[in-house]
């Protein structure tokens, strides 16, 4: 049974954020509407997603920086002359591994307050298929065993079947968090009110 700490889940909700984001954004922006009430919700759930997933790149590393500074003193020599390093462990060959995902993610995201990537309908397309892409694990288990021969991706291509139920629930997950902003927020009153 894996690991149920708040912390644990925060990084699962901000993973399924961010894939939701890496699929829905590009639908959203492929639908074609004549309704004004249609294009007005499309628009301003764009803008809310944005929003929230630059938040969630921010929260997303913030969870990592215990994780990295404990990293960190384990490489270090002990005040008392007992050095605990992993040398020749896998920390040494493998510790970006654990920071691969988040640290991309929180570029990605931090890249959505530039205002003419996000205006512009293909660059924001583009962050966003990056956003699903890049750091997700296979395209990490590829690099990995491309740069290191031992590697061995051990049950990732039964992993696989999953990504379709795993996506489908990221795109609910990330549609209701960001309807719930736009609740929040007040601004669907303004949509409802321009109909």
């Amino acid at each position: 049974m894996e690991n149920l700490t708040t912390t644990a889940i925060l990084q699962t909700l901000f993973t399924a954020m961010f894939m939701g984001f890496g699929v829905l954004i590009p639908l959203f922006h492929l639908i074609k509407t004549g309704n004004l009430k249609g294009i007005a919700f499309k628009e301003l759930f764009i803008l809310q997603g944005i929003q929230g997933i630059r938040l969630a790149g921010i929260l997303n590393l913030i969870l990592q920086l215990p994780l990295m500074y404990n990293l960190y003193a384990l490489q270090q020599p002990q005040a008392n002359g007992v050095n605990v390093s992993i040398q020749g462990g896998n920390l040494e060959n493998y510790g970006w591994v654990i920071f691969y995902g988040p640290v991309l993610y929180f570029i990605l995201t931090q890249l959505l307050w530039i205002k003419k990537l996000y205006t512009h309908r293909i660059l924001l397309i583009i962050i966003a298929l990056l956003i699903l892409i890049l750091p997700s694990q296979p395209v990490l288990d590829l690099w990995v065993s491309l740069t290191h021969t031992h590697y061995i991706a051990a049950n990732r291509v039964g992993q696989l079947g999953n990504l379709a139920i795993q996506l489908a629930i990221s795109v609910v997950i990330f549609f209701f968090i960001t309807f719930m902003l736009m609740q929040l927020t007040g601004k669907m009153k303004k949509v409802n009110a321009a109909s």
